[in-house]
């Protein structure tokens, strides 16, 4: 689904419209207009609670409450990917769910490099709360990949970061890998 601007039939769509199981969901694919998750927040949770391969979020900006929200309801699925994102979260964040995680990937692609207040190179400490969110959650259990290709950050830090908190079995990389259906 290609999203250009906020509408209110799109998120009504996502809300009312979407099966209750899918392999695959795109959102906002191949866009390089930045598109509030907020707006989008309900509508999206709906329509990625049951898909169980792949779910794929292209250009969103996200807060702290959008992106602990898309993660939690994206649990069901193998991999999660945030795809040229703006990631805006500057205090700790909740990954926690009642039920356990299936979610082996999850990859921050071209993301937290908008040269505004995202900009994970000048501040470290916000993926790092990703990582600490991760870790204090059933995430740390499945997860078996975190993704960071082209994210301003140095692979080195980040697998730094993940060892610190104990999660020195995820494979930490920077490759380049969309498979948006």
């Amino acid at each position: 689904m290609h999203v250009n601007t906020q509408e209110d039939s799109i998120n009504g769509f996502l809300k009312k419209c979407m099966p209750s199981s899918l392999q695959f969901f795109v959102f906002n694919y191949v866009s390089d207009t930045m598109i509030s998750a907020a707006f989008y927040l309900d509508g999206l949770k709906d329509a990625i609670k049951g898909v169980t391969e792949e779910v794929f979020l292209q250009s969103l900006e996200l807060g702290e409450n959008e992106l602990q929200e898309l993660i939690k309801a994206a649990s069901q699925c193998s991999r999660l990917v945030f795809y040229g994102s703006n990631v805006h979260c500057s205090s700790a964040l909740d990954f926690n769910i009642e039920s356990e995680y299936k979610t082996k990937s999850l990859s921050f692609i071209c993301s937290g490099k908008s040269g505004k207040t995202s900009d994970w190179l000048k501040d470290k400490q916000v993926f790092e709360n990703i990582v600490k969110a991760i870790c204090q959650c059933s995430l740390k259990d499945s997860l078996q990949e975190i993704n960071v290709y082209d994210c301003s950050l140095d692979l080195a830090v980040v697998k730094d970061m993940f060892q610190k908190h104990g999660m020195q079995n995820i494979d930490v990389n920077d490759k380049y890998e969309v498979n948006a259906r």
